[in-house]
């Protein structure tokens, strides 16, 4: 998702950004986890990365829909990097990649 102070077609600039290694296996456990990390991170730009993810599960795909929207609101940047195939398949398939254009457009 677009930094919205940055102007139309500039590259946001990710530096001060917060990496997340996304698993391998986005189960419900993985999900809490993800969950508790994001709510200790609220206002700080987040660049997930999805580049181990081979089982990407509902419940994990609904929270980053909610972080993604949430991240947005608040005007600040969350980006979804190196997302897998399989990750980038499954936010296609749930209408989810709209939530991530530049970032699932690169990935596949």
């Amino acid at each position: 998702m677009s930094d919205p102070a940055a102007p139309a077609g500039a590259v946001p600039d990710l530096s001060a950004a917060r990496r997340i290694a996304l698993p391998a296996r986005m189960d419900p456990a993985a999900a809490e986890e993800l969950s508790e990390a994001l709510e200790h991170l609220r206002g700080v730009p987040v660049v997930l990365d999805g580049a181990a993810v081979d089982r990407p599960g509902g419940l994990f795909l609904q929270l980053l829909a909610i972080a993604a929207r949430q991240w947005r609101a608040d005007g600040v940047a969350f980006h979804l990097a190196e997302a897998s195939p399989a990750l980038t398949d499954a936010l296609q398939l749930l209408d989810l990649a709209r939530l991530f254009p530049e970032d699932t457009a690169q990935c596949h």
